[in-house]
């Protein structure tokens, strides 16, 4: 069994989903994505994760409903729940029903990984939150390889940057504006063998312009892991 904690996302939303996981990844957390209700039922019978993160506003039956249904799971009963919506009023009947389900945090949509950060200290203090990656000063070169944008393959070259702003070039699609998670894969030579190692970055991508043979965006890095082979990429960016 891992020591690793689980957390559950449910969340109809693909691309919110892989935002969401990708910043509970970097502070520590293996993740179950439920896109609805009904499964997120059925994997809560089946074993309780340590942490849910609850989007309020589901198809069929809303996040209130689905949390009196879990409440009644044995294994659900106190599993720690942080709620999520665009669009709920603070202070309003929605939230008065979920405090009474034990509720005690609720974060507003889209969110970031400082404002998870904080939520996690509320409901999970004992939880250890995992070290960011340090974010590089500058930097120069190129790096080419394929990525997944928001789950989504995409051909993605890094081509330099200053301090948190990186320049990245795609051919096929332009980033999408706003917060995101990017995987990496590139070749590197590690322990004298060449390997391909996959990089997790979340991100926010503040502008895009074309370029020629594709787009190219200003993407501000947040956090990466893992930290080694972030830091190796920036080596390796530095030295061309």
């Amino acid at each position: 069994m891992s020591d690793t904690p689980l957390a559950m996302i449910i969340e109809d939303d693909p691309d919110a989903a892989e935002i969401a996981g990708g910043m509970l990844q970097m502070l520590g957390f293996r993740i179950k994505v439920c896109p609805d209700a009904h499964q997120a039922l059925y994997s809560l019978a089946e074993a309780a994760p340590d942490l849910i993160l609850l989007e309020i506003c589901l198809p069929e039956m809303d996040g209130v409903n689905l949390l009196k249904v879990a409440r009644r799971v044995a294994e659900a009963r106190d599993v720690p729940v942080i709620a999520a919506s665009a669009v709920y009023p603070k202070g309003g009947p929605i939230e008065r029903s979920l405090r009474e389900l034990g509720v005690r945090v609720f974060m507003s949509k889209p969110f970031t990984l400082q404002s998870l950060k904080s939520a996690l200290d509320q409901v999970m203090p004992r939880h250890r939150i995992a070290k960011k990656a340090p974010i590089p000063v500058s930097m120069t070169g190129r790096i080419d390889g394929e990525a997944k944008v928001a789950g989504k393959a995409v051909q993605l070259s890094v081509t330099g940057g200053d301090g948190t702003a990186l320049r990245v070039k795609t051919t096929a699609t332009p980033l999408p504006a706003g917060s995101l998670t990017v995987t990496v894969t590139r070749r590197e030579l590690v322990d004298d063998q060449v390997k391909n190692t996959e990089i997790l970055l979340l991100a926010s991508v503040t502008d895009t312009e074309s370029a020629e043979g594709g787009w190219e965006s200003s993407m501000s890095v947040t956090a990466a892991r893992p930290q080694d082979a972030y830091d190796r990429m920036i080596v390796a960016l530095e030295g061309q």
